[in-house]
């Protein structure tokens, strides 16, 4: 079984940056919207993703 390993999006924001100066700030930009919208979803479900609750609003 494969193993999953998790990544900060911060890192990979700044790795954009980093790698490509400014022409990367589309990329790191595109990473921290991605990520808000996950934690938006997550506080509007009230559960994280694959996450079975009863207290989960969909």
């Amino acid at each position: 079984m494969a193993m999953r390993v998790e990544h900060h999006p911060l890192d990979a924001a700044f790795a954009a940056l980093l790698a490509n100066g400014l022409d990367g700030a589309g990329e790191a930009l595109r990473i921290l919207v991605n990520e808000a919208s996950k934690i938006e979803r997550a506080h509007f479900l009230n559960a994280q993703p694959h996450e079975r609750t009863t207290e989960r609003a969909d």
